[in-house]
């Protein structure tokens, strides 16, 4: 007669544990077969895909799993020593650790490369993020198999705790640069293919973000690289957010002999023809001509208002519409002043030049 968990069969035990043995692996087979044809249908059935992970990688260790179980239900069921009960227990306990860590880094790591297929500039830092986390998980992994397998870490807490303030001065740029780099990904100020300037005077196109720097590209074609930390904390002004249009302003000024109302239909009609025929501006934006600030020390000043479609169409629009108007002010005998200044010259009688 041999006793299994507290039931009694009629067969010694050098037979009867075999079988109980035996009996366990075939439950576990029939449940890995059920698991693999019911929980994976209906894991692929559902919309999410976090489950379908969740069974792909019980799947995957499903042996290594009934065999921590089989294991302890072994030990719990056979006649074996307190000792050997306790090894077999933290062995157990060791090993589904180490399965809790693999699906948790999984399902971070399916969210870290679905976030990088939405947001391609977010995959330019995720590589060494996903390295950062197993390392992480690793040291976390054995510091908790240590602890359960009864080694004393009071020892190698501190030598971890001196060696990472140590590390973390060592590094405390780059990880200040890693760290900005991941916020500004996330927090998405600025995308790649923007054009962006900072309030240190540098603009250009936005062509990298990094895990470490970001690098701008500007007009004159030249690279200028920005160390995330900094630009984290820059004034950022982004001309393709929230709409790569912009509004530019083209200031006039005519003589004082001129009737405004006039100058201000002329300066209209030129420049909503000239809209219509030059690249970069806005077609269905009609220009905006304002008196203003009026009269000044040269003459009657006008602003127009006129949209383009990006930052560097301004140039090209702006210069076309200055030569039209030009062309057009000359053509209907409206005088453009020159600059005048009148100096007194104070002496025994005053001069006036």
């Amino acid at each position: 007669m041999t006793e299994i968990l507290h039931y009694k069969i009629p067969y010694p035990p050098i037979v009867g544990y075999p079988l109980f043995l035996l009996f366990l692996v075939l439950v576990f087979y029939a449940g890995y077969l059920v698991l693999k044809r019911g929980l994976v249908r209906w894991a692929q059935s559902t919309k999410s895909e976090y489950d379908d992970i969740v069974v792909r990688v019980i799947c995957k260790y499903y042996k290594y799993i009934a065999f921590l179980v089989i294991l302890y239900i072994a030990g719990e069921a056979f006649q074996v020593t307190p000792e050997l009960r306790l090894i077999i227990e933290k062995i157990v306990i060791a090993g589904l650790l180490i399965f809790a860590l693999v699906l948790g880094a999984n399902l971070i790591f399916h969210w870290l490369d679905r976030k990088g297929e939405a947001q391609p500039e977010l995959s330019r830092i995720s590589r060494p993020f996903k390295n950062l986390l197993r390392v992480i998980f690793f040291i976390v992994g054995l510091l908790l198999i240590l602890d359960n397998l009864g080694f004393s870490l009071t020892a190698l807490w501190t030598t971890l705790g001196i060696g990472s303030v140590a590390v973390a001065l060592a590094l405390k740029d780059t990880l200040a640069n890693f760290f900005a780099g991941v916020y500004i990904v996330i927090d998405r100020p600025i995308l790649p293919e923007d054009y962006v300037k900072l309030e240190n005077g540098e603009e250009g196109y936005v062509e990298e973000i990094g895990w470490r720097s970001t690098r701008i590209r500007t007009l004159t074609n030249n690279i200028v690289v920005i160390p995330n930390a900094r630009l984290s904390e820059s004034i950022i002004t982004n001309y393709n957010r929230p709409d790569p249009s912009l509004t530019i302003t083209i200031p006039v000024t005519v003589s004082m002999k001129e009737e405004p109302s006039r100058v201000e239909r002329i300066l209209f009609d030129e420049v909503s023809r000239g809209l219509k025929e030059i690249e970069g501006a806005v077609k269905d934006f009609p220009p905006i001509v304002r008196f203003n600030p009026g009269i000044d020390e040269y003459g009657l000043s006008f602003k127009i208002f006129v949209r383009v479609r990006n930052f560097i169409d301004q140039y090209l629009v702006a210069h076309e519409l200055r030569k039209r108007i030009f062309d057009r002010l000359k053509n209907e005998k409206i005088e453009i002043p020159y600059p005048v200044h009148t100096v007194y010259i104070k002496g025994e009688k005053d001069e006036h030049i």
